[in-house]
């Protein structure tokens, strides 16, 4: 092979039949491990065959080069991650394919903002869930393996409280939090006497993340500010804590499509989404 061809990635059948080989997927932990270890992102053909315990120069280039164009790529002083070979080898290190993790369910702080009831959390088939006593969801999301192997339940839900957090932005911004390609967010209505729900469906993958309406106000800076002044951070609570929002499904002036408000101590936040829950209005008032 011609080392100053471009690289290409193939379809994805071919791009998952590189990594079908064990000895592929050591070269990935070993060009993982001399990252780590010493924070250079360009390992030599010797040392990276020597950290993949493969003796035979021949039978390395070979597996090496069916990792190239999809996992690696060649540069002037060695071989690197591509963005996919980086994310692969993450996921398998992290026990994403193999590890089967399970805590809970353990009792946590806090009542079901639905309901009142109390809540608990469990973790189990890669993914924490927090729910009540009388079945009300109020946090899911996916976490590998790897992240509670030292983890409680309840960190474990704060881990995925930031991560929902910023797939809201990312997605309001137009990316999938998952692949970063396109994505389409909307406001939803529900039925009558339920809170209109947050929908950012990906264009490209199966990303998807869906919530509460009130969702799209968690990362806009004037009700960043309210909740702050209010000695009670965003990015400190979890996301049940910051539930206990009124909405108005139709606005009175036709403005936007739905109005939220939030009350905290004396005061009170009002704010107004589009249709792409996008924060159209804000205003802080005393609370009469």
């Amino acid at each position: 092979m011609d080392d100053s061809a471009p690289e290409f990635v193939s379809d994805p059948d071919a791009a998952f039949a590189a990594v079908a080989d064990p000895t592929r997927v050591d070269v990935l932990r070993a060009l993982a491990e001399h990252v780590r270890e010493t924070g250079e992102q360009v390992c030599r053909f010797s040392t990276l065959r020597k950290r993949a315990g493969v003796e035979d120069p021949g039978r390395f280039r070979y597996h090496l080069e069916e990792l190239r164009g999809h996992f690696v790529e060649k540069v002037d002083d060695g071989y690197r991650f591509t963005y996919a070979g980086g994310e692969i080898v993450g996921a398998i290190l992290a026990g994403r394919y193999t590890d089967h993790e399970r805590l809970g369910p353990t009792p946590l702080d806090g009542q079901c903002s639905v309901c009142g009831e109390d809540i608990a959390g469990r973790y189990e088939q890669g993914r924490i869930e927090v729910d009540c006593e009388a079945g009300h969801q109020l946090l899911s999301w996916p976490l590998p393996p790897n992240a509670a192997t030292h983890a409680t339940v309840a960190e474990l839900a704060g881990v995925a409280t930031s991560l929902v957090l910023h797939a809201v932005d990312l997605s309001l911004q137009g990316h999938c939090p998952r692949c970063y390609g396109p994505t389409t967010a909307r406001i939803e209505p529900s039925d009558e006497g339920e809170m209109p729900q947050f929908r950012a469906a990906c264009d490209t993958c199966a990303g998807l993340v869906v919530g509460p309406a009130w969702f799209a106000l968690t990362v806009h800076p004037t009700v960043e500010a309210f909740y702050h002044d209010h000695d009670r951070p965003i990015r400190e609570a979890m996301l049940w804590e910051l539930a206990h929002v009124d909405y108005e499904a139709t606005p009175a002036d036709g403005e936007g499509v739905v109005r939220l408000s939030a009350r905290l101590d004396d005061e009170v936040l009002h704010a107004v989404l589009a249709e792409t829950g996008a924060v159209l209005s804000t205003r802080v008032e005393p609370v009469e």
